[in-house]
């Protein structure tokens, strides 16, 4: 892919304009999804923009960042308030590595192993009641306790799951 068309019209457009906080925060949005290829694209548009405006990368400030164990949600979202202050090399590879540490390798979050219990208990309880009720059982009862029971079991699985 030519790489002027894998750019973000918006990005192209802050750097034309000479706007460079859009710019960096267009650089930002890049960066945040750039889990999905690696950060393939973020490269090459960091990369352009710093040839487009050499205002884009800041120096770095040397900071000590916190270690890996201390990694979450909200210390991503400071760092990257940060970044928008101080638009450094540094920061943006610290970065890289929590969004990799946070979304692409490592345990699975909190919120993605909730998704994927609420869809197992959801094919569980259909796939019950449907061979119950294709085997003929009608009773209201048998079938709410087969809607039932597969949410509960697997609800405790992950209270137990999401305490260790």
């Amino acid at each position: 892919m030519d790489n002027q068309t894998d750019i973000s019209p918006d990005l192209i457009r802050a750097l034309e304009d000479s706007n460079i906080s859009q710019a960096r925060f267009q650089l930002l949005r890049s960066l945040r999804r750039g889990t999905s290829d690696n950060f393939q694209r973020f490269d090459r548009e960091l990369s352009h923009a710093a040839l487009r405006n050499d205002r884009i990368i800041d120096s770095d400030l040397q900071e000590i960042f916190a270690p890996k164990d201390k990694w979450n949600e909200d210390y991503l979202l400071r760092q990257e308030f940060r970044l928008m202050r101080n638009f450094s090399r540094s920061r943006i590879e610290h970065i890289k590595s929590i969004l990799g540490s946070l979304y692409m390798s490592g345990p699975v979050s909190r919120r993605r192993r909730l998704i994927i219990w609420i869809s197992v208990c959801l094919f569980l309880s259909i796939l019950g009641t449907g061979l119950l009720y294709m085997s003929g059982e009608r009773e209201p009862g048998i079938l709410l306790t087969t809607c039932l029971l597969p949410p509960l079991v697997a609800l405790c699985f992950f209270k137990r799951d999401s305490s260790s």
